[in-house]
């Protein structure tokens, strides 16, 4: 559920209960002349892989140019400015419409309040007209790119989307839904990757990786529990190369609620 107003800085998305929307902290702005200025997003994930969610929220159908800003030391040399614009020219879209520009900016997170970086921001403002913006952090917390979002905001209006998938329990399950899983099963993958032994699964690759190989080991067109039983009991599936113990955990979990399912049924 998206929750934005004018007077709104923090958008959430990929949430399937309300309630998480209040748990967010907003920001409201200040300065409404803001709203008049060249924009950006600030797409918070907590996670190191940002591609897929940047693509999610901006559209897959959009020529997407991805960037990493390296930090550099204001004694060094700065191209990075020159190598985001490289990369601009190499878009299919450099010809036509406005280019959507994806730049982590996480190795900056800490550095924000020096020189190069308030060159950096002036100058993704003047482009923003060719440009509009992504910006991304990697893993780092909503409260620790405040900074960061404060020195971008001197120069263009910005708001901070919240992409909560692999933070909250009911948004991942939402997420696994959308890769062709029926809602038992969702729930029941969701909860077994938000256990801390499955962190590293718990990226976008990952779990569509994870539902790409039940589908080809099955005959139907949507997963369910039937078939998240058999996965997880194979040692060279994904969760169970991560954690073998963990992975038979939930397998029999799954089956346990088949035979449930199914006893409910008879009765009935």
């Amino acid at each position: 559920m998206r929750h934005n107003t004018l007077t709104n800085v923090t958008t959430t998305f990929g949430i399937t209960n309300r309630d998480a929307v209040k748990r967010k902290e907003t920001i409201e702005m200040t300065d409404h002349s803001f709203i008049s200025l060249p924009g950006f997003t600030l797409l918070i994930t907590e996670s190191e892989n940002n591609d897929t969610a940047v693509r999610r929220y901006a559209g897959t159908e959009q020529d997407i140019v991805f960037h990493r800003l390296e930090y550099v030391r204001c004694d060094e040399r700065f191209d990075e400015l020159k190598a985001l614009q490289r990369k601009a020219r190499g878009s299919a879209a450099a010809y036509g419409e406005k280019i959507t520009m994806a730049v982590d900016m996480s190795e900056w997170i800490g550095h924000e309040n020096e020189d190069l970086f308030t060159i950096t921001a002036k100058f993704l403002c003047d482009m923003n007209g060719q440009w509009s913006y992504v910006f991304t952090v990697g893993s780092h917390t909503r409260d620790e790119a405040l900074g960061l979002f404060g020195v971008l905001m001197k120069y263009m209006s910005g708001r901070i989307v919240y992409d909560d998938t692999f933070t909250s329990t009911e948004a991942l399950a939402g997420y696994i839904e959308e890769n062709s899983t029926d809602s038992d099963a969702a729930a029941l993958l969701a909860g077994m990757l938000m256990q801390d032994e499955m962190k590293e699964l718990r990226t976008y690759p990952s779990v569509k990786r994870i539902c790409r190989e039940m589908l080809l080991s099955s005959d139907k067109d949507k997963i369910t529990l039937e078939e998240v039983s058999a996965y997880l009991v194979c040692e060279d599936s994904l969760p169970g190369f991560i954690d073998m113990k963990l992975s038979q955990e939930y397998a029999y979990k799954a089956r346990s609620f088949i035979r449930y399912e199914s006893e409910e049924n008879t009765v009935a």
